[in-house]
């Protein structure tokens, strides 16, 4: 049976977020040892990361599968589960529902908790936030986050997409720069790729190369940023909120070298995008009629175009995933 300073322990505080009920629940210097890497004394501390978690995971929810009490003690099996609206874990919220199972430990001190101890299986939280977060296509920007991520000063575009054929020098172009460039930064160059249309044969593209640097972390720009900048590179886009992205253009017009750090979603997922257009002719194809199309429209940013291709890369993306022609 599960006692019942158990029970409102976390149907008040964590899933009704009724901090009110820590004072008659928990002792004054009650202690925390959590699975997400916590470790705390105090009621204020432990409140403190309890609206953390709520604010990162809408509508969570603590469920008790099992209990068992003796003594002082109690043993629970527990299921947790929220929406995954804010920051987690270091993944960025892609607004889908995550659970994972875990086990809980406590001790009393006659109506009060003063000690909690929880386990939990992070490994299959993280699979299933890095699952999510791969899976989630890009939301379009808007015109105060375009400027708000831009350094320097932000051009419109104000036309339409100039699209040219493939050009087979293109492999060329990238293995020249890629050269400079892991030469410039020796062991901050954990992966150089090229990516983007011109990565893909016959594709119809921008005739600019895009390039993707994976360092080991892309938001200490300290670590790379200067080197870039001694080839001529200059850092035009800075994105906190997305993977730490950070993006900056060659010493020729015609580069473009995104920067993520290891371990980021969005590597697989440009990476995945690149090959199964190299491998599918029909999503090639599909995407190249969709991109001549768009491109005729007037863009005020290079970016919203971009941003317009969302769903014909989302369609694409769902085939590669599953492995469909």
């Amino acid at each position: 049976m599960t006692p019942p300073v158990v029970e409102a322990f976390y149907r008040r505080i964590w899933n009704a977020g009724d901090f009110h009920a820590a004072s008659d629940l928990l002792a004054i210097d009650f202690a925390f040892r959590g699975s997400l890497g916590v470790e705390m004394r105090g009621i204020p501390a432990f409140l403190d990361y309890v609206q953390e978690v709520r604010r990162a995971l809408a509508g969570y929810c603590c469920e008790i599968l099992e209990c068992v009490a003796e003594g002082a003690q109690a043993f629970a099996r527990m299921r947790f589960s929220g929406q995954h609206v804010g920051p987690f874990r270091g993944f960025q919220p892609t607004g889908k529902h995550v659970e994972w199972l875990g086990a809980a430990l406590f001790k009393f001190d006659k109506s009060r908790i003063v000690e909690l101890w929880v386990l939990g299986d992070l490994a299959g939280l993280d699979d299933m936030l890095r699952a999510n977060e791969s899976s989630t296509p890009r939301p379009a920007l808007t015109a105060e986050e375009i400027r708000a991520a831009t350094v320097g000063e932000l051009k419109p575009l104000d036309g339409s997409i100039v699209l040219v054929d493939y050009n087979s020098q293109w492999p060329e172009r990238f293995a020249e720069e890629a050269v400079r460039v892991r030469a410039a930064l020796a062991g901050q160059a954990l992966r150089l790729e090229h990516v983007g249309s011109t990565a893909v044969p016959g594709l119809t593209a921008k005739p600019i190369i895009d390039m993707l640097l994976v360092v080991p972390d892309s938001a200490d720009e300290a670590t790379y940023a200067p080197a870039l900048q001694s080839l001529g590179y200059a850092l035009r886009i800075r994105e906190p909120d997305w993977f730490q992205h950070r993006m900056f253009k060659g010493p020729a017009a015609d580069v473009n070298l995104h920067v993520f750090s290891a371990g980021c979603a969005e590597i697989d997922r440009m990476l995945m995008f690149r090959d199964r257009l190299r491998a599918s002719g029909s999503d090639r194809d599909l995407y190249a009629r969709t991109k001549t199309e768009l491109a005729k429209n007037q863009w005020t940013h290079v970016q919203n175009y971009a941003d317009a291709k969302t769903a014909v890369v989302d369609e694409i993306m769902r085939r590669a995933t599953s492995g469909r022609r």
